[in-house]
C-alpha cells in the first residue's frame, strides 16, 4: 500500500509541476510579442534622441551663423562670396570642377 501511495505522491507532484511549467511558458509565449515590441520601441527612440542631438547642432549653428551675419559685415561679404559667387571689383572668380567618371 505504501509503494502506490508514493507513486502517486510522485505522480501528483509532477503533474503540478508540469502545470506550473506549462503556466510559465504560456506566460512568456503572451508576453514575448511585447516584450520585443518594447526592444523595438526603445532602439526607435535612440535613434530619435540621437537625430533630435544633430538637429540641435545645427540649429546652434545656424543661430551663431545669423549672429555674426547680423553683427559683423565682414561675415556677410564672406558668405556671399562663398555661397553666392559674389566679387569685388577688379577681382575675378576661378572655380574648380571636378571630373565625374
Amino acid at each position: 500500500m505504501q509503494t502506490s501511495s508514493r507513486v502517486g505522491d510522485f505522480l501528483s507532484r509532477l503533474v503540478v509541476l508540469a502545470l506550473v511549467l506549462a503556466g510559465l511558458v504560456g506566460v512568456f509565449g503572451w508576453y514575448l510579442p511585447l516584450i520585443q515590441r518594447n526592444q523595438r520601441l526603445r532602439s526607435e527612440i535612440a535613434q530619435q534622441e540621437s537625430h533630435i542631438l544633430a538637429l540641435r547642432e545645427e540649429i546652434n549653428a545656424l543661430k551663431l551663423q545669423l549672429q555674426l551675419s547680423q553683427d559683423d559685415p565682414e561675415t556677410v561679404e564672406r558668405l556671399a562670396r562663398e555661397n553666392l559667387g559674389y566679387a569685388a571689383p577688379g577681382e575675378t572668380i576661378i572655380r574648380f570642377e571636378s571630373r565625374s567618371p
